[in-house]
């Protein structure tokens, strides 16, 4: 790519590529379940070999939230004033403030202005987790105003990935049936669909906030070295 990168394809590429090796990572476990699960026909593979699913399914949606939040703070870092109303000023003390006194700025005397927003916006960011569909088109449709309904055909998979993830993180994918505990079994199709769809959502998210060609060729290196399907 011979054209010079502007300050923000600069930055946007750095979290893209955090989300691609995330990606990796989520892969890497997926590879690990294949080369250890049973060879013998029928068999059904045992609880802690489905467990490196599980962690594959938690890192899988950590890789996208984590994502998200680097875009909408890079979105917010980089528009001026036009959405800083969304975001309340940080105080220590205080955690987030809509209305503040001025004995509140006074920790704040050895602060540029800059420094005090990007700080607000960082630690805005860090209390937002992006657990479901609503949280995603609430924040780049309603906010920030994207148009993203060419992204909603990813919608159903993501959804049932963050449901699954759910059922692991809060519930050890513990289910009840007729009074009785039990594991749910996991589907090694499942978690690579949910892998592909994430891969894939991000992307085409990513060359909506930023029309950049480094998207693709990032995406196409990506793709290349790791495909899925």
């Amino acid at each position: 790519m011979n054209q010079e990168l502007t300050t923000e394809e600069k930055n946007f590429k750095q979290y893209f590529e955090v989300f691609l090796l995330n990606i990796e990572r989520v892969h890497h476990l997926i590879s690990i379940y294949e080369k250890m699960k049973p060879s013998v026909e029928n068999r059904s593979p045992p609880i802690t070999e489905e467990d490196i699913l599980r962690s594959a399914v938690v890192l899988n949606h950590a890789s996208l939230d984590n994502f998200l939040r680097q875009i909408a703070r890079h979105k917010m870092a980089n528009s001026g004033k036009d959405y800083l109303h969304m975001i309340p000023l940080y105080i220590q003390s205080k955690a987030g403030l809509d209305k503040f006194r001025l004995l509140h700025l006074y920790e704040f005397r050895d602060k540029t202005v800059n420094q005090v927003i990007l700080d607000s916006i960082i630690k805005h960011y860090e209390r937002i987790s992006f657990n479901k569909i609503y949280d995603i088109t609430r924040t780049f449709e309603k906010e920030f105003g994207f148009n993203i309904s060419s992204l909603e055909k990813f919608f159903p998979i993501l959804e049932k990935m963050m449901k699954r993830r759910h059922q692991i993180v809060h519930n050890a994918d513990n289910e009840k049936s007729q009074g009785l505990f039990t594991i749910e079994s996991m589907d090694l199709d499942d978690v690579k669909l949910w892998l592909i769809t994430t891969r894939d959502f991000g992307i085409a998210l990513a060359n909506i906030v930023v029309n950049s060609p480094i998207i693709d060729l990032l995406a196409k290196d990506h793709i290349d070295r790791y495909p899925l399907e």
